[in-house]
């Protein structure tokens, strides 16, 4: 497992890519298993690689789906495919193993973008390119293979620049 998020429902969502390709849901008050969603693959609704969990405002699951260098927007109850943002790459809107996923206030999806040693910023309700921001190294502005996002409550974007940089930037 890679990352979690708890549902308003009072459920934990566990990200279980790496080796299972699925989202597995427990109940917070027992533990209880409750279901799994999605498969290990490629197409739509399916995942691969690590990655990270986020539910937006109406509750849908956001993934980080690392291996397909995407993210995908999936409907709780099932974990139906609802939509697809990014496609790998290098450009603007495009990924290289997206690790992690985070909501600001204004509308915004914002993604660590881990091999392309940078963060993006997008609108969430289209996928439209806002911002990005740094590039591979270890000085200011830098960072290496950064592998999960944060958003506070003044909307200061956190960073975990961890792998080899061993450091939160803000």
């Amino acid at each position: 497992p890679c990352s979690v998020a708890v549902d308003g429902r009072g459920n934990v969502l566990v990200h279980d890519g790496y080796s299972n390709g699925r989202i597995v849901v427990f109940r917070v008050s027992d533990g209880a298993y409750v279901r799994s969603m999605c498969s290990k693959g490629s197409g739509p609704g399916q995942l691969n690689g690590y990655g990270s969990i986020a539910l937006d405002g109406e509750g849908n699951v956001v993934v980080a789906d690392g291996g397909n260098h995407r993210v995908q927007v999936l409907r709780p109850s099932d974990g139906a495919h609802l939509r697809t943002i990014g496609s790998k790459g290098s450009g603007a809107g495009q990924f290289n193993e997206p690790y992690g996923v985070a909501f600001d206030g204004a509308g915004n999806i914002i993604v660590a973008d881990c091999f392309n040693h940078r963060v993006q910023v997008l609108r969430y309700s289209d996928g439209r390119h806002v911002l990005t921001f740094g590039s591979k190294g270890s000085g200011d502005g830098q960072l290496n293979e950064p592998c999960s996002v944060a958003v506070d409550g003044r909307g200061n974007v956190l960073v975990h620049d961890g792998y080899s940089n061993g450091r939160i930037v803000v």
